[in-house]
């Protein structure tokens, strides 16, 4: 039997063949595509996962972190999404440079398909695929993995209502609503927000209102329903961390800065990871660079201006046009009033960093590059005109660029100088012979004569994709990826269940040392230690609880630590915690009192036990009590914040004899009735259960772990944690399974 014919097969062939140029050389030599939050959580999270499963539980807890933290319900594990299943048989490292590459294949991939969809030619469709992929919001955001798979099904859904408006069929219904479960299972819950407004309004766009009402509606709901085993547990989190109550000046952090604008047109104007190329480090806005990168190319701009004049033949220009302004205005943020709706907006209002808006930026401008494109290989006298206006704006707009620098250029540079960061020369950046000045202008003349070219006939579409991959090859090698990936001498194992040795505190110097993998492991930095067994009292988790935060010092997701006081004897967070040692990034960072000095930091002697009994409890005053306003005995004394207060606790021992991933076994024994704490985080879905099998309240202790009372004698308690809503979730998704099926069965028996 014959296979496919070549020219249905080559676009994806290449679109992987592309990743296979890119990162190859980086896989081949040992490389992780893992720096930054991919190295110090996107990674250890799926690694702990998989061995959670791989021992028989379910990946509902994380013991490492935090003195142990939701796993399942922090959303960002990815545990339902197939690319990060490679972590159940591969090592971490290698798991993790298949799930990277799988992101960007799909998002390629379906590009290219919405693409052929609304009737592109194959080379036209390519280009789009191939912009997207390489574009700006897709590189530098290649360290948020989850950031990566979902944005890949951003066009699979629009793909989807694409083909479900063509044909009416149901098919294409249920499609939309797998990628749109895909995407909440992807693990970023602000993609989905941005997602599903675009995706709606797409609907109607294509369908009308009361023809997409019912269908995608449905196939919306159906989507949710059917990843409502994420939900459900995910909300109880976000509603108990601090990302769930953000003011305006949080929501616009990291907006694109106006004069960032030029960055589409200059990619390395503002610096960037230094390379021999580009040697400036970063100096434009923003707290993290990649937030607010979107370049797509020089020749996709071109060819999304030159599009305008396909606005007649090809109907999606005029969506993909109004997106990509009104998206770019959303990028802003706080730039334009146009934020302080969507920030009003319910749920919606929850989408922080504006910058992220350049999804949608990017891949209207992809789409409309391909449309460009396609206008072109029609040929005419129009196709012509718009290929001069739209090479002549962009390249227009490069040359001008050039001469306000070479003009203004020094001037700038001696009024900013002072405000640069350190390694920055400015009046080397802002002059026509940087590289990040004046090699814009070259590529520009290339992709200036490829589309003019292209309108007149020649070259079928090729020398435009040439010129485009070049720029976008240059952009995305350039960009800083390839610098950060580490290349480890040695490849973490997978996590083993953690042994109850004691937790350590790891505390960095400077903030966010992730891309430092020797530093990491020597630290036992969280997540990366807990590939290495080693249990934190810190950790990087987006949504972690604001309790705790506030109770261990507040200490950051990098490792800095605000408060100091922490370490003194009135404050017992980290004694109820079991936290045996501290380690600091700098010799000599800090000496904490009554904290004594080892070879890898201090061991702190009043650490608690993994268990214990103590014999009094009192109410109230919990925070004050626990940061050292009142002073108590945290090993005689337990505080809850509530009553009832049991009285008349019998002493006697508590030993942790079993800890696994979402289990642990304590066994204890005395004279008479008494309170049994675990130093774990506690949660609400913690229960207890006794040897006899009866139920046994869990009780919020000191603030941060668990306790729970048992009967007098010898007693074997058996801790269990759950997400709450857990079950709900996992039967909504069942019957959301039914549901779909159903659907796919009432349309194959349709007629045609």
């Amino acid at each position: 039997m014959m296979g496919p014919p070549m020219h249905r097969t080559w676009p994806p062939t290449c679109l992987l063949l592309l990743l296979a140029l890119a990162f190859g050389p980086t896989v081949a030599t040992g490389g992780l595509l893992a720096f930054g939050d991919g190295l110090g959580y996107y990674m250890p999270a799926r690694a702990i996962a998989a061995a959670s499963v791989l021992h028989g539980e379910w990946p509902f807890w994380n013991p490492f972190n935090f003195a142990g933290t939701p796993l399942l319900a922090a959303f960002q594990g990815g545990v339902f999404f197939p690319s990060n299943w490679g972590f159940l048989v591969l090592p971490p490292g290698a798991a993790m440079n298949l799930a990277v590459l799988l992101g960007y294949g799909v998002a390629g991939l379906a590009t290219y398909a919405y693409g052929r969809a609304i009737a592109l030619p194959r080379v036209a469709a390519f280009l789009a695929g191939a912009s997207f992929m390489g574009g700006g919001y897709m590189v530098a955001h290649l360290e948020h993995l989850t950031m990566l798979h979902g944005a890949g099904m951003l066009p699979a859904m629009l793909w989807a209502v694409e083909r479900h408006a063509a044909t009416d069929r149901p098919r294409y219904a249920l499609a939309l609503a797998a990628a749109l479960a895909g995407q909440v299972f992807a693990g970023y819950p602000q993609t989905v927000l941005v997602s599903l407004p675009l995706v709606a309004a797409y609907a109607v766009w294509r369908l009308g209102f009361k023809r997409a009402l019912v269908p995608v509606a449905a196939a919306l709901g159906l989507g949710l329903g059917l990843a409502a085993v994420q939900l459900l547990p995910a909300s109880t989190m976000i509603a108990a961390s601090e990302r769930g109550h953000l003011d305006y000046a949080a929501l616009t952090e990291s907006s694109l800065p106006p004069k960032q604008l030029a960055s589409f047109l200059f990619p390395f104007l503002f610096g960037a990871v230094p390379s021999g190329l580009f040697p400036t480090p970063y100096w434009g806005g923003g707290q993290w660079p990649n937030e607010i990168t979107g370049y797509l190319g020089l020749v996709p701009l071109m060819l999304a201006i030159a599009a305008q004049g396909a606005r007649r033949t090809l109907p999606a220009v005029r969506f993909w046009t109004v997106t990509g302004v009104l998206t770019l205005l959303l990028a802003l943020g706080g730039a334009t009033p146009l934020y302080r709706l969507w920030a009003v907006l319910p749920v919606l209002q929850a989408v922080r960093i504006p910058g992220r808006h350049l999804l949608e930026v990017d891949l209207a401008l992809a789409l409309l590059a391909g449309c460009g494109l396609a206008f072109l290989l029609e040929g005419g006298a129009a196709a012509r005109r718009w290929a001069l206006v739209g090479g002549g704006i962009v390249a227009g707009g490069v040359l001008a660029g050039i001469a306000a620098i070479a003009i203004a250029g020094a001037g700038v540079a001696g009024r900013l100088q002072p405000l640069m960061p350190a390694g920055v020369d400015l009046a080397a950046t802002l002059r026509p012979g940087y590289s990040g000045v004046w090699l814009p202008a070259v590529l520009a003349a290339l992709g200036f004569a490829a589309i003019m070219l292209t309108a007149r006939g020649r070259g079928a579409g090729a020398l435009v994709v040439t010129a485009t991959l070049l720029d976008l090859g240059l952009f995305g090698q350039c960009l800083g990826w390839r610098q950060l990936a580490p290349h480890p001498a040695e490849a973490p194992p997978s996590p083993l269940p953690p042994l109850a040795r004691g937790r350590t505190l790891a505390v960095s110097a400077h903030g966010y040392p992730f891309n430092d993998y020797a530093l990491m492991r020597r630290l036992g930095y969280p997540q990366l230690g807990a590939l290495w067994g080693v249990e934190a009292i810190g950790g990087y988790e987006p949504i972690q609880p604001a309790r705790y935060h506030r109770l261990v010092g507040g200490i950051s997701p990098s490792g800095v630590l605000p408060d100091e006081s922490v370490f003194a004897s009135s404050f017992h967070a980290l004694d109820v915690l079991g936290c045996r040692e501290v380690r600091f990034e700098a010799a000599g960072q800090l000496a904490p009192p009554r904290w004594q000095p080892t070879g890898a930091g201090f061991v702190n002697a009043s650490a608690l036990p993994p268990a214990w009994r103590p014999t009094h409890v009192e109410v109230g005053e919990v925070d004050a009590r626990m940061t050292g306003q009142r002073p108590f005995d945290p090993a005689s004394t337990a505080l809850f914040d509530d009553g009832p207060a049991p009285a008349g606790l019998a002493p006697g021992p508590a030993t942790l004899s079993w800890q696994g991933f979402d289990h642990l076994r304590v066994e204890t024994d005395g004279p008479g009735p008494g309170l049994v704490v675990v130093a774990a985080a506690f949660d609400p879905g913690w229960t207890a259960r006794g040897a006899d099998g009866a139920d046994l309240p869990v009780r919020r202790v000191d603030g941060l772990v668990l306790g729970v009372e048992v009967p007098a004698g010898r007693q074997a308690i058996t801790f269990a944690y759950e997400p709450p809503r857990w079950r709900a979730g996992l039967a909504a998704s069942f019957m959301s399974l039914l549901a779909g099926l159903w659907w796919a069965w009432r349309g194959r028996r349709r007629p045609a």
